[in-house]
């Protein structure tokens, strides 16, 4: 349990509401004081916070979009685990947190929603696309076909 991260949720924007917000608390109290790391399975976390499994998972992307988690997939779990049977991997983003609570006792707009250094349309899917997407953008669905080098 990591008391910084619940508090960091205490104090969000007053706009994160119902199931996101319900899902932030469920995930910072199970985030590792050292690392944010949380490995509860989506029917642990929708049981939690009392909702069924697919609202927390539209909960849970909807705060990866906003920058408050980051997803790892089947990144969690203990060691020895096999792959497949590993939950994700939340990672609670202290910064971006941090930010998202000054930029809101300030009276301005969250940094993550204003297309700060974060980027929620596009954490996460190499390869990046160039495109600058509007504020509010869920996912950028813009196809890539070029590779890695």
């Amino acid at each position: 349990m990591s008391n910084r991260a619940l508090t960091q949720a205490f104090n969000m924007p007053a706009s994160i509401t119902g199931t996101k917000r319900l899902v932030m608390f469920v995930i910072a109290d199970s985030a590792s004081s050292d690392t944010g790391h949380s490995f509860m399975g989506v029917e642990k976390i929708a049981r939690y916070a009392g909702v069924k499994p697919r609202a927390a998972q539209y909960a849970l992307r909807a705060l990866e979009d906003l920058g408050i988690i980051r997803t790892e997939i089947q990144k969690g779990g203990l060691v020895g685990w096999a792959d497949h049977t590993r939950p994700n991997l939340y990672v609670w983003q202290y910064g971006v947190c941090e930010a998202m609570i000054a930029a809101a006792d300030a009276g301005g707009e969250p940094p993550a929603a204003a297309g700060g250094a974060e980027d929620p349309v596009h954490d996460g899917a190499p390869p990046r696309c160039t495109t600058v997407h509007p504020p509010g953008a869920r996912r950028c669905t813009q196809s890539l076909t070029r590779t890695l080098t």
